[in-house]
């Protein structure tokens, strides 16, 4: 399977364009246009939160019109800019988001491909730090109980594992090390992907490869040293692919948007 991943768009209006100093609507319609004419096509495209800016149904309308582009089945999260009502009455009806019956939040698995796609809502309201809470963490055991042969991926918007950034790292998921505990009892779990951070970074959680992807838009600032701001730049906005060719074959590549010259031979 090849998975494309796209993450943290913050598709928005004028406003949002005046924020960012770039369009973030059309910065997501190049990544798509580049993942659509990729010559091998991938197989779905994951979305991993913070799909829009301001959390409106008009934004999310928005973001849906370009997602709607993708010339593959795709799948998303929120992240800490989403909101759950207006994302679930935009989306509802293209997303296998449930009826609620579970409690409010956004997860989900899809049991389509031969990897099980398991969606996680690490959303708080009003706050950037994400949460597995005591609800989501059941729900996600019992998933993962009802097929524990498949060999699963996991998504979810805010990264489970240290980025080594001191300002990134208190507003990533808390109680990581709960997750993380889960996650090892479950070892058919073959990778984690994640967003949020705005930058490609590699990591592990327990036995399981994890990764967050840059943005379609703008990139965060590089910062190890606690003195460092978390401010954002115009570095080269991305993409990811994964390849997954059954258990332990996680292969990531991360791509720059953009036009750039070549390719050139090498004689």
């Amino acid at each position: 399977m090849l998975i494309a991943q796209i993450s943290d768009t913050h598709v928005g209006g004028e406003a949002v364009a005046a924020l960012y100093r770039m369009d973030t609507r059309s910065a997501v319609r190049a990544a798509i246009d580049q993942i659509n004419a990729l010559p091998m096509r991938p197989d779905l495209c994951l979305i991993t939160g913070d799909l829009v800016e301001n959390g409106t149904a008009e934004e999310y309308r928005m973001a849906r019109a370009e997602y709607e582009r993708l010339a593959m089945p795709w799948y998303v999260i929120p992240g800490n800019h989403d909101a759950r009502a207006p994302l679930r009455e935009v989306f509802g009806d293209a997303q296998p988001f449930g009826d609620g019956a579970h409690g409010e939040f956004l997860h989900y698995a899809v049991e389509r491909f031969p990897l099980r796609i398991i969606a996680l809502d690490s959303l708080v309201e009003g706050r950037t730090h994400g949460l597995q809470c005591e609800a989501r963490t059941a729900w996600l055991r019992e998933t993962l109980r009802a097929a524990p042969t498949a060999p699963t991926l996991l998504m979810i918007h805010h990264p489970p594992f240290p980025t080594r950034q001191p300002v990134v790292d208190g507003v990533c998921l808390a109680h990581a090390g709960d997750f993380a505990a889960l996650v090892s009892e479950h070892r058919r779990i073959e990778a984690i992907i994640s967003g949020h951070v705005h930058r490609a970074i590699h990591s592990h959680v327990a036995h399981a490869q994890a990764s967050s992807c840059p943005s379609t838009a703008h990139q965060m600032l590089l910062a190890f040293r606690r003195e460092d701001p978390m401010a954002f730049t115009h570095e080269p906005p991305g993409f990811q692919l994964h390849w997954w060719n059954g258990p332990g074959t996680w292969t990531t590549h991360t791509v720059q948007v953009g036009r750039f010259d070549g390719p050139f031979a090498f004689h």
